[in-house]
């Protein structure tokens, strides 16, 4: 994730994110998502979990959805 953050430093870019979460290149709540954030220049880098937002974090098993005929 920080060479990609980086490269969007030098590509000019004033202010990104780049996520990465339980093996997706999204915030999840099934796992800590890791950020690195550009910004004027300076790149950071922490976790987010789902607790920092008061959400109640989620197995990923609890969060597969069914089949295209499944009703709900």
């Amino acid at each position: 994730m920080l060479p990609i953050a980086e490269t969007l430093r030098v590509l000019g870019y004033q202010r990104a994110a780049v996520v990465h979460s339980g093996g997706m290149d999204e915030v999840s709540l099934h796992a800590p998502t890791i950020v690195a954030e550009l910004h004027d220049g300076e790149i950071k880098s922490y976790q987010l979990t789902a607790e920092d937002f008061g959400l109640t974090p989620y197995h990923q098993e609890q969060l597969a959805g069914g089949t295209p005929g499944r009703k709900p």
